[in-house]
């Protein structure tokens, strides 16, 4: 029961995040702040915050003990208006924790206890995505999670990179492909048991959740080795469309979306290997699975039915194809 209940609450929440907002608009962002337990009254002289309450650039900042530091941005139709870099600083005496927070874009962004802790943190937008799950479930054990170890939030740990073992043909988006199930059929495509180890793993989109015999859980986000194609362009979220294992690991079908300098996006499914990194990945690793990358993204563009024009065969293909050949790994 409390499985269904689980994969019910993922549908929800994901379709919950999914619904445009109306413009103009903003997000907005609140907070409390702890130290060693204890509540703190970010008005008292020992405590400073950055933007402060009388900073102008935004539509409001306000804060009264003991309730949340709350900053409201510009609003727009294109969202809420705030530096690419935007983040909070909190400061008492010599100590300064720099905070990084999903974007507040179009959302709201409510963190009850933020542990103060000298230093610079990250939180991810997925992480934040499952607290409601992580809080309303409380007697499962989440790592990572934002009511929990904020030392996780200063490296990127709980990673799922891809290792691709085969194409899949498929002519259709992720958002179609799972269009075509029916409620149950959905709820069954968002996990699997793995009965020889007792072990359960739950998914949707880029987010997996791999929870053992005793309720512990670890949230991972699956992601590109890199950010970027070898030549440049940015690469798309990675979509989860079904989750199997076989002989002990862990597979997926899944979709991954290259940027290129041509109009469009290349989306490419395929049967990958996923791996799961606590902490962080060693060089080695990294190295090959940024090889195995540089090469899928490379067979995929010559194989881009937009590539057929005069300018991209004899000029953005073969400065493409120099690059690749310039990368320094061996076979």
């Amino acid at each position: 029961m409390k499985k269904t209940l689980f994969t019910l609450s993922l549908i929800l929440l994901f379709k919950q995040i999914a619904m445009a907002q109306p413009g103009p608009y903003s997000g907005t962002l609140s907070f409390k702040v702890f130290n060693n337990g204890k509540m703190i009254d970010l008005n008292s002289n020992e405590w400073k915050v950055t933007p402060a309450t009388n900073n102008k650039f935004f539509k409001s900042i306000s804060y009264t003990y003991p309730g949340y530091y709350f900053i409201n941005p510009q609003p727009t139709v294109a969202g809420a208006v705030f530096k690419k870099d935007f983040h909070i600083e909190i400061i008492h005496q010599k100590d300064t924790m720099k905070v990084f927070i999903p974007s507040i874009n179009y959302q709201n962004i409510k963190i009850d206890s933020v542990p103060f802790k000298k230093g610079t943190y990250h939180v991810p937008q997925h992480i934040y995505d499952m607290k409601q799950i992580t809080d309303y479930y409380k007697a499962y054990n989440f790592t990572p999670k934002i009511n929990g170890d904020w030392n996780l939030f200063t490296k990127k740990v709980y990673q799922c990179y891809l290792e691709k073992v085969q194409d899949v043909d498929m002519d259709y988006f992720p958002d179609d492909y799972s269009h075509n199930y029916t409620k149950l059929e959905l709820m069954n495509r968002l996990s699997f048991h793995d009965k020889s180890k007792s072990n359960n793993y739950y998914y949707l989109n880029n987010i997996v959740v791999y929870g053992d015999n005793h309720n512990d859980h670890k949230i991972y986000l699956v992601r590109e080795i890199s950010d970027t194609t070898f030549w440049g362009s940015q690469i798309g979220e990675t979509r989860l469309c079904f989750l199997y294992a076989q002989n002990g690991q862990v597979y997926a079908i899944a979709s991954r979306s290259f940027g290129a300098y041509i109009p469009g996006i290349i989306t490419k499914f395929g049967i990958y290997k996923l791996h799961f990194y606590d902490a962080l990945i060693d060089v080695t690793e990294r190295r090959r699975l940024k090889t195995l990358l540089d090469k899928e993204t490379y067979q995929s563009l010559l194989k881009t039915k937009t590539l057929d024009n005069n300018y991209n065969a004899t000029s953005f293909l073969p400065l493409i194809t120099k690059k690749y050949n310039n990368l320094n790994y061996k076979e």
